[in-house]
């Protein structure tokens, strides 16, 4: 039996069409191949396969799908109303005609036409996280020293497709080179049978480290990982957006990870936490910091506290800081350092707002 490989975009696309066919009245009309039809915008158009209509992949990559207008639902195979080539169907965005597919990183910043998934309002002290409940959560994964197994040291963020953003003390040391990248699992362990989620293990292609990162000064603390496949569409797998913010943001911010429990624990929790975690004022830290530990902390860097001892012991290195807006997440920041677990002193982030020039010219460049 010849096997058809159908590429990523179209299976998303194949999805969409079975649940939203009911929301946009997808079938509402059934015209043939070529057969005159009217957009949405009331312009004229034509009846096309969804797989040659530039208009069509457009709107369902910017998630526009309520622009999409069909003919004909089939899969693959469905018609869509198509403008004709004499005319400019396409929609302003920022006040410019989009005429091309917009880069993944333009989908990682997102917007409020997209929908995510649900989220869990009760943050408690440090608990374990729901199955399912963080499905942008990376774990990164190094070969440990003189065996097969692997060891997960650092956390990490799925912002695209084949795209995790990390600190980049995750992956620079030369003797812990991280090899892969886990997703989907709430636990770790894949003989944990609380998770009956599917883990996709994916080997790492390149990894792209901040120029500016120095190790002794924790100073801009942020590295790409680009992965050598897709991950498969999976519910327990999506992406997060990236946060633009700089002002207005909440006051309660949340930490996920696979971190050690407390200062005492050697080894890390097999299961995914999270934790609550406040901003601290960043002259602030920048004073405590300086006077007590020698450490210079920059505007590029976003400090936090929590009044119930959840710190970096339970957010990782390379791990999210987190806020919900509109329903869905942001990443607000990468998680860098602590002082130490369980103390006052403020954990260190990566502000991801302050990096947004350099993330979108290497994800371009790793296109």
């Amino acid at each position: 039996m010849d096997l058809k490989i159908v590429p990523l975009s179209l299976s998303l696309f194949c999805a969409f069409i079975s649940s939203e066919a009911s929301l946009y009245n997808l079938a509402a009309v059934d015209l043939g191949l070529g057969s005159n039809c009217t957009l949405r915008n009331n312009e004229e158009g034509y009846c096309e396969q969804y797989t040659k209509c530039e208009y069509a992949q457009l709107m369902y990559d910017i998630q526009k799908t309520s622009e999409i207008k069909f003919c004909t639902t089939g899969g693959v195979q469905s018609l869509v109303c198509c403008p004709k080539k004499d005319q400019t169907s396409f929609p302003l965005v920022s006040n410019k005609l989009v005429r091309e597919k917009p880069s993944k990183f333009q989908k990682a910043l997102c917007n409020d036409d997209q929908i995510v998934y649900n989220i869990d309002n009760q943050i408690d002290k440090g608990v374990n996280a729901e199955i399912g409940e963080f499905p942008f959560q990376a774990a990164i994964g190094y070969k440990s020293e003189g065996g097969e197994d692997l060891d997960f040291y650092c956390g990490g963020s799925l912002i695209a497709d084949d795209i995790v953003l990390t600190a980049a003390n995750c992956v620079s040391r030369r003797h812990r080179v991280p090899i892969m990248v886990r997703l989907g699992r709430t636990s770790i362990d894949l003989d944990n049978f609380h998770d009956n989620s599917t883990a996709q293990d994916i080997s790492i292609e390149t990894i792209k480290i901040h120029p500016k990162y120095t190790r002794r000064s924790h100073q801009n603390d942020i590295a790409i990982i680009k992965l050598k496949a897709p991950y498969m569409p999976s519910n327990s797998i999506k992406p997060i957006c990236i946060s633009t913010k700089e002002a207005s943001l909440p006051k309660d911010f949340m930490i996920t990870g696979f971190g050690r429990v407390n200062q005492f624990a050697k080894k890390r929790s097999n299961w995914l936490l999270k934790g609550k975690v406040n901003e601290y004022p960043i002259e602030k830290c920048k004073e405590k910091l300086s006077n007590t530990a020698g450490i210079q902390i920059i505007d590029s860097q976003f400090c936090g506290v929590s009044n119930t001892g959840v710190d970096v012991c339970r957010g990782e290195p390379g791990s999210p800081l987190i806020f919900k807006q509109n329903n869905y997440f942001h990443l607000q920041a990468i998680t860098s350092f602590g002082m130490a677990c369980g103390t006052t002193y403020p954990t260190i982030y990566t502000r991801v707002s302050k990096f947004l020039e350099w993330i979108e010219e290497e994800m371009d460049s790793l296109e």
